[in-house]
């Protein structure tokens, strides 16, 4: 059997429509006190069935914040709120490239983190910029340069966006931390990611 994904207006309407029945079943069979208290708590019962119901068809609150289950907000915000340790974070849609320009998803991805931050002031994030593997020290030392500078301009848009800069520190790492079983020259190598440490 198929079942159908619920939409948040849908079960609001089935929500209401239920707490409603409930409520003219009360008023019909019966006349105690103690009925439409049991009738009162019947429908407290269903309206937190459907807000569990409202999770499992795509959105989930994670502390204060209800992003997409499974998105990338959704997967930080569910470190913040139930994650200990450090754990680092691709901006996955954020250009590591200078000339680059930020795409609408890019822009998005920014300001989620933003909101996220602003949720959990007590914490501090670094902004890393990183590089694909230099072929000597000169170019090192320009990734290095590079990858700070694209690390500060994403910090700088986290601060107009709201984000106080006590919880921001930036760093470049140019070709430090390649990824593991990539090639040191492999595109992916270019990354800007945030690393929350709990």
């Amino acid at each position: 059997m198929k079942l159908n994904k619920i939409t948040g207006k849908q079960l609001l309407i089935l929500m209401t429509a239920g707490m409603f029945s409930i409520t003219a079943c009360i008023e019909v069979t019966s006349s105690t006190e103690g009925a439409v208290e049991e009738g009162v708590e019947d429908a407290t019962d269903v309206a937190n069935a459907a807000g569990e119901a409202s999770d499992a068809t795509g959105t989930a609150a994670t502390g204060t914040l209800v992003f997409d289950q499974g998105s990338w907000a959704w997967t930080v915000e569910d470190f913040l709120t139930n994650g200990s340790g450090t754990k680092t974070f691709n901006l996955d849609q954020i250009p590591s490239g200078k000339d680059e320009e930020i795409s609408v998803e890019g822009k998005a991805q920014l300001d989620n983190l933003a909101e996220i931050l602003k949720a959990h002031t007590d914490l501090t994030a670094e902004i890393q910029g990183h590089t694909k593997e230099a072929k000597n020290a000169v170019g090192k030392k320009t990734k290095q340069t590079a990858s700070a500078a694209r690390a500060l301009w994403v910090k700088a848009k986290l601060i107009t966006r709201g984000v106080s800069k006590d919880q921001l520190s930036s760093k470049g790492y140019g070709d430090e931390k390649l990824l593991e079983g990539l090639a040191g020259d492999d595109d992916s190598n270019r990354r800007v990611s945030v690393a929350f440490t709990k």
